[in-house]
């Protein structure tokens, strides 16, 4: 997809920031602290991350019950879970049970998300320790 595909879809982005290649699109959601953002690599999407407030998009088990296991389970900084779908191009930050926010990607390895996406959101293999 590029951005003209994006901006069919969704309309004109509330704004748009660029960082070299990337170009950023940020688009309004219920809470004005977040964004929901398609991120372009080069003018094609690379990824895009939907932050979601209440119940629509389902629950985590729901989740499971439609991909089952996830390939990776990571944990973010902040404390959440985020159930990895390789093949399906789906991360999901979960407190495991209401979804937080989905990120929808390019199907990919292990390798290849682990060193761009994971490391891009802080995800962890394992959790941090508490003090």
């Amino acid at each position: 997809a590029t951005l003209g595909d994006v901006e069919r879809i969704n309309g004109k982005p509330q704004s748009v920031k660029k960082e070299g290649e990337r170009t950023f699109l940020y688009y309004l959601t219920p809470l004005e602290n977040f964004t929901n953002t398609v991120v372009l690599d080069k003018n094609i999407v690379s990824y895009s991350i939907e932050n979601v407030f209440g119940s629509y998009r389902g629950t985590a088990q729901g989740f499971r019950t439609a991909y089952g296991s996830p390939d990776l389970l990571l944990y973010g900084v902040d404390g959440y879970f985020w159930f990895i779908y390789l093949n399906e191009g789906l991360a999901i930050e979960t407190n495991n049970r209401d979804i937080v926010s989905i990120v929808y990607f390019v199907p990919q390895t292990k390798e290849t998300f682990m060193t761009g996406l994971a490391k891009e959101f802080k995800l962890l293999e394992a959790p941090l320790e508490m003090e």
